[in-house]
């Protein structure tokens, strides 16, 4: 049995030539070039392979043919490691070499009933790279398609395999690549794009799922699986961003953000303070930088209808509708272009790259009820302080204020399994309807912002707008502000 420990990033087939001819690339001793490799997935018709988390392929390169039994593994941030087995296939399945009873004894009883699945053909080019610290690292740049049921999906990617060193290695040279090219971390192999392509599973969001907690985990190991957690929400939801024009795949990209400042706040107590705020500024210098495209979804995709549903005879809602549009048609566009979104997949790298290290670490705490439960107290009360001077401004609430309050809902959210008091429970509830009415009044108020922009700027709409839009929403800001203020009396 071997164990494959590898790193997968995807790009753009616009990037291949830069890909290419990147140093560390065209440096690396190139082993083959441009191999045709075709691969075909089996399963039973009931897809029992695919439930007990295993793949089972045969490939074809040149006149050689493998036969490949892959388990599940851990992957994280593109990093996976999972046992596998090869060996050569002469026109039947033999599994006699698995040395693990479960999955040979699996594989043996589904035999008789294997079939076709799907194929991935793509041609293999492989480089092996030698690192400074003696490191051995295979490159391997797939182009090619993933087909079944009539339809295909794109291979893109590079694959990075540990030869010999560690995984640290192996991180490391994909920061190196990713600071110059636009290269994305991908937990999903080509078996399980495969398997969703067979099944008609479409792309969706990818929401944040929290990780598995006993009592006998270590501080610094829950610190990681919470930020492995959120990095898998981050990066799923990366290519939804770039390919797609769906709000919610943004939506969960910003919501990552955030679950991760709240992680961040959390086990601030155990944390160096100098890594501490270089990634507490670097997480909120990401998040704002993709806002403006966020508010303008909202506005266009809730906002907007609800108000033409309501009056569709007021022709300035209908000619607002079009401007919004098109500002955020331009608003995406220049996101696209961002060379911060290209960098996204660096970032994610560089944050798991970090938490590895066990030098971010000042102090080792047992991470029992009791701290969590504190911890979330504290978080609550920073959120609260945040609002009080909310009492002294004239309009508008800062964005500080919002990430604090979202900072304590997410901590609450991921830590749900707390048991918590009555009293406890009652406050928290208040305080999230708080940050409902804070969110509202946020987003109002930007949203106030960008009326008046475009007053200053259309001629054609300022009249209309300023008689109906901007005094409804001073008034609509105003009973929102009521609002919050009753709300934060109650919490």
């Amino acid at each position: 049995m071997g164990k494959e420990t590898e790193l997968k990033l995807e790009l753009s087939p616009l990037h291949i030539n830069a890909l290419i001819t990147h140093p560390l690339i065209s440096s690396a001793q190139l082993l083959s070039e441009s191999v045709t490799l075709e691969n075909t997935y089996f399963d039973t018709s009931a897809l029992d392979l695919q439930r007990l988390k295993m793949a089972l392929r045969t490939r074809q390169q040149g006149n050689v043919w493998l036969q490949t039994v892959k388990c599940a593994g851990q992957s994280i941030a593109g990093v996976s490691q999972r046992p596998e087995w090869e060996t050569f296939y002469n026109g039947h399945f033999d599994f006699s070499e698995i040395e693990i009873d479960s999955v040979r004894e699996i594989l043996d009883a589904v035999k008789v009933r294997l079939q076709p699945i799907f194929s991935t053909n793509f041609e293999r080019s492989t480089y092996c790279y030698q690192s400074p610290t003696g490191a051995e690292i295979l490159l391997m740049i797939d182009l090619g398609k993933i087909q079944a049921q009539g339809q295909t999906l794109p291979i893109c990617e590079l694959e990075l395999e540990l030869a010999k060193g560690d995984i640290s290695d192996l991180v490391s040279l994909a920061i190196d690549l990713a600071k110059d090219l636009s290269l994305t971390p991908s937990d999903i192999s080509k078996a399980e794009r495969g398997y969703r392509l067979f099944s008609g599973v479409k792309e969706q969001p990818v929401a944040f799922v929290a990780p598995r907690q006993t009592d006998e985990v270590a501080s610094d190991e829950v610190f990681r699986n919470y930020v492995s957690a959120c990095l898998v929400q981050w990066q799923g939801n990366l290519f939804g961003i770039t390919a797609r024009e769906e709000p919610d795949y943004l939506l969960q990209w910003i919501e990552s953000q955030e679950r991760l400042l709240a992680v961040l706040r959390m086990f601030k107590p155990l944390l160096s303070p100098q890594w501490f705020k270089h990634w507490k500024g670097v997480l909120t210098e990401n998040l704002l930088s993709f806002r403006e495209q966020m508010e303008l979804d909202y506005f266009a995709d809730r906002l907007i209808p609800e108000w033409i549903d309501l009056e569709e005879t007021e022709a300035s809602l209908k000619d607002l509708k079009v401007w919004i549009l098109a500002h955020r048609a331009t608003a995406r566009q220049e996101m696209m272009q961002s060379p911060v979104l290209h960098q996204q997949g660096c970032l994610i790298l560089r944050l798991l790259s970090d938490v590895r290290s066990d030098d971010i670490f000042v102090k080792a705490e047992q991470v029992d009820h009791a701290f969590l439960l504190k911890r979330i107290k504290k978080l609550r009360k920073r959120a609260l302080d945040k609002k009080l001077g909310l009492k002294t401004l004239p309009s508008g609430v800062p964005f500080e204020t919002l990430l604090a309050l979202k900072e304590y809902r997410w901590t609450v959210d991921m830590f749900a399994n707390i048991q918590l008091g009555k009293n406890r429970l009652h406050k928290m509830n208040k305080t999230s309807a708080l940050l409902g009415t804070i969110s509202a009044e946020y987003l109002l108020g930007r949203w106030q912002a960008y009326l008046q922009g475009l007053v200053a700027t259309d001629v054609y709409l300022a009249e209309s707008l300023q008689r109906s839009m901007l005094i409804r929403q001073t008034k609509l800001l105003k009973k929102l502000r009521q609002q919050s203020l009753k709300c934060l009396q109650e919490c």
